[in-house]
């Protein structure tokens, strides 16, 4: 997780974002689906249980490209966030899976 499209060096967290900050999940699949393959990506926001974003996604080799972005229509709300990736197939097998935490989203003028 990052607030960026670039791979991190580690994923974040935990985070403080702007209301409608796009946030990043960058995945690299370790050869369980096949370059050229393709996922499926749950976003769900845990505390609700509202289901945020769910899309497939093409694998590519170059890891910088494995990654998909959610950007809320209203704003982010604080709590516990997962993004789960599944096998692109008839028994969507989990193959990767990452929480976050928003503890704060910031007010206009405020900075991160």
């Amino acid at each position: 997780m990052s607030g960026s499209q670039e791979f991190p060096d580690f994923s974040a967290e935990v985070f403080e974002v702007q209301p409608r900050q796009a946030l990043f999940a960058h995945f690299d699949t370790y050869g369980v689906v096949p370059h050229d393959g393709q996922v499926f990506i749950r976003w769900k926001h845990r505390d609700t249980g509202r289901l945020l974003l769910f899309t497939q996604k093409n694998v590519t080799a170059d890891a910088n490209q494995n990654w998909v972005s959610f950007r809320p229509e209203a704003a982010w709300e604080t709590g516990h966030y997962d993004v789960k990736y599944y096998q692109f197939n008839d028994r969507l097998q989990p193959i990767a899976q990452v929480g976050y935490v928003i503890t704060r989203v910031l007010e206009p003028g405020d900075s991160q």
